[in-house]
């Protein structure tokens, strides 16, 4: 055996040496190649599974916010319904009442135009029954007074006082007439 080795032979294991070498470190790099896209591909995953979540999450938010939106100008709408409806029925109620007062103030005035008439009327018949209650008043008066008996068979009336007994019945009747005045211009 000889133990003697030609530097061809040398020369060939080291490259043989390097070429295997350099394959366990094109492996390991192809490894870690292999190891980086497998990350990325998880990441890429990952990624898209968060932006399918955001834009569903998204688009349920915007789907609520429509529906609340759409809800709130719907109740918005029949708010305002529900208002002009009110302010119709408010407008014919102030109609009515308009009318109603425009008829009780024709009313009112005929009320007091025959108010009017029945107390000039009243007023009348108070002083046509005043003068009637006087002038029978003077004539009892007249017819009571006392005659005196004389040796003739005439009998004259005979008055106490004839200034006096004039001046009581004008004083009475004044006092009447004034009465009867004062409650006919009196509105009760």
């Amino acid at each position: 055996m000889s133990y003697s080795v030609s530097a061809a032979q040398l020369w060939s294991r080291k490259l043989a040496m390097q070429a295997e070498d350099m394959q366990l470190s094109q492996k390991n790099t192809n490894s870690s190649i292999l190891n980086i896209i497998g990350e990325m591909k998880a990441l890429q995953e990952t990624t898209n599974q968060n932006m399918d979540q955001n834009f569903k999450s998204l688009t349920q938010n915007h789907h609520q916010v429509s529906s609340y939106m759409f809800q709130t100008l719907n109740n918005f709408q029949t708010y305002l319904q529900k208002v002009i409806e009110e302010q119709q029925k408010t407008n014919l109620r102030m109609e009515v009442l308009e009318k109603n007062v425009f008829t009780l103030q024709a009313q009112l005035g005929s009320i007091q135009t025959e108010q009017e008439n029945g107390f000039k009327n009243i007023e009348k018949l108070l002083k046509e029954s005043t003068a009637t209650t006087v002038a029978a008043t003077m004539k009892q008066v007249a017819a009571k007074e006392p005659k005196r008996k004389t040796t003739t068979s005439h009998s004259k009336p005979v008055q106490a006082n004839p200034t006096s007994a004039a001046k009581r019945n004008a004083t009475s009747m004044r006092k009447r007439v004034l009465a009867l005045d004062f409650l006919a211009e009196d509105d009760y």
